[in-house]
């Protein structure tokens, strides 16, 4: 399913084929990047004029990107990132470089799921900008920058307001902080320290 909430396939995917990559279970590893290629190798222009729809917490446009990353090549990743995400300064797809505007409130469950739309948003945009970092080319020159810039801008706006003493967020937003931060041995974008 392509959505931003718990259906979401490729989330559930990144989050088997890590445990697989983890605990060296190559048989499941193999079988979750089958699935992801044969659910999304083929997709190109991501639909994201609908993102965020309210209880959003993450991209499914971004997570897929994350996904695919993770389980092609870097060459024939730049390629399908180029056809999946065209033009990222032109609408709708520039709508993924900025954060989403959040205002907390205490028990706002929409809300608190925003703030985790950001800061997911940022670790997926910080891995497509590693992932086309070294290559060379078309999609990897005009994605880059945009990709690593966008993703330090939704770490600031998530990491605002990640910590919470509201159950409805507490529970949940500090994985997504510990995720972030430890993705890239504690620096929350590409090249930060």
């Amino acid at each position: 399913h392509r959505v931003g909430t718990h259906g979401n396939t490729a989330f559930a995917l990144v989050g088997v084929l890590d445990y697989a990559r983890v605990v060296g279970d190559a048989d499941l590893e193999r079988e979750a990047a089958a699935a992801a290629r044969r659910l999304y190798a083929d997709d190109t222009a991501a639909v994201v004029g609908a993102e965020p729809v309210g209880w959003d917490f993450v991209s499914p446009a971004l997570t897929e990107a994350d996904l695919m990353r993770r389980v092609l090549d870097p060459d024939p990743f730049a390629s399908w990132l180029d056809d999946y995400l065209p033009d990222l300064a032109a609408p709708p797809h520039d709508a993924l470089c900025s954060p989403v505007d959040v205002e907390p409130d205490e028990g706002d469950g929409a809300a608190i799921h925003l703030i985790g739309l950001n800061v997911s948003r940022a670790w997926c945009l910080a891995g497509l900008a590693d992932a086309l970092d070294g290559r060379d080319g078309p999609a990897a020159d005009r994605l880059r920058e945009p990709l690593d810039a966008a993703a330090r801008r939704h770490a600031e706006a998530g990491a605002a307001d990640v910590l919470t003493d509201d159950y409805a967020g507490s529970h949940w937003l500090s994985s997504f902080a510990l995720y972030l931060l430890t993705r890239n041995e504690g620096g929350v974008a590409p090249g930060a320290a």
